[in-house]
């Protein structure tokens, strides 16, 4: 991942992977960290989104930064970012999540959770939009999946990950900037309340990938009953909590891909945010090396997919 040179940025039309994030200190930065080859940035008159353009393995790809939390900006982003470059076929959407721990699936902070879908869902659920009943609480609206050639991608990487090959570890050992490498200063500790809880010494070397239901809203979940009693109202497998997922899934079709800083609780902190950052992002370029430039060379684009941007620029 030698980026000692940019080259000049290609025409707009070239680009076809649109590349979302929203903290620019940690997620823009590990996301700019995996680009095989950077290009100079780009900057459009009426457009006021800077674009950070490049290549991983065959795709020309393009990254861009809402800089505030919440769905709406990054819908705003992503809008903005289909009428600048209007070929864009595929999304990703990367970034630190909250973890929910349990019983059935042993997350940890630097895990990777991909938004895949889930019983009823297409892999990400809102938790703040709905009704109370006397069934009780119900969701409003259901968001769509992630496009098919991303999910065949993923699947791809599902049956490597059996057979015993981890891509993800072997593009985190090459990460060029150490502050986005797991420290020893960094300590994993899972709390009931107050009391540390004890867990057992995981096997596994790295992080752990989790695929399934991420839970999407407004607010900022710091408190673990608060966080359980959410996961009772989405009904489903919640793995892990964020705030910009459901600005996106119905309007920019694309991948959702979350490093876990903490477990949603009064202990986070964002001591993890740089390394989960990159293991999200890491993901993500391996997601691309999976996936064939001539799936996403013949896939509808997001803008017609979608019907959201009619406007000319």
């Amino acid at each position: 991942m030698s980026q000692t040179s940019q080259k000049e940025a290609i025409a707009l039309s070239e680009y076809n992977i649109g590349w979302i994030t929203i903290k620019p200190e940690s997620e823009l930065v590990a996301a700019r960290l995996m680009l095989d080859d950077t290009h100079r940035k780009i900057q459009i008159p009426g457009d006021p989104f800077t674009y950070y353009p490049g290549r991983i393995g065959g795709h020309n790809v393009v990254i861009s930064c809402s800089g505030e939390a919440g769905k709406h900006q990054a819908a705003e982003c992503a809008v903005n970012m289909m009428r600048t470059f209007k070929n864009i076929k595929v999304g990703l959407l990367s970034g630190i999540g909250g973890g929910v721990p349990g019983p059935k699936h042993d997350i940890r902070l630097g895990d990777v959770v991909v938004g895949m879908p889930d019983g009823m869902y297409g892999g990400v659920a809102v938790y703040d939009s709905g009704k109370m009943t006397a069934e009780g609480y119900q969701l409003k609206f259901h968001l769509n999946c992630s496009p098919m050639v991303v999910r065949q991608a993923v699947g791809g990487i599902q049956s490597d990950t059996v057979m015993g090959m981890n891509e993800l570890a072997t593009i985190m050992s090459g990460l060029s900037n150490v502050q986005f490498r797991c420290s020893d200063g960094l300590f994993d500790q899972l709390y009931d309340g107050d009391q540390l809880k004890p867990r057992d010494t995981r096997v596994a070397a790295g992080p752990v990938i989790h695929h399934g239901l991420i839970a999407c809203g407004d607010w900022v979940v710091k408190d673990d009953e608060g966080r359980d009693e959410l996961v009772r109202r989405v009904k489903g497998d919640v793995l892990c909590f964020e705030m910009e997922a459901a600005g996106l899934m119905n309007t920019f079709p694309c991948l959702v891909v979350r490093g876990i800083s903490d477990y949603c609780d009064k202990h986070k902190n964002d001591g993890w945010h740089r390394y989960a950052s990159a293991t999200a992002a890491a993901y993500c370029k391996w997601v691309l090396q999976e996936l064939d430039p001539r799936a996403v060379g013949g896939a509808e684009t997001a803008a017609s997919m979608t019907g959201i941007v009619k406007g000319k620029r």
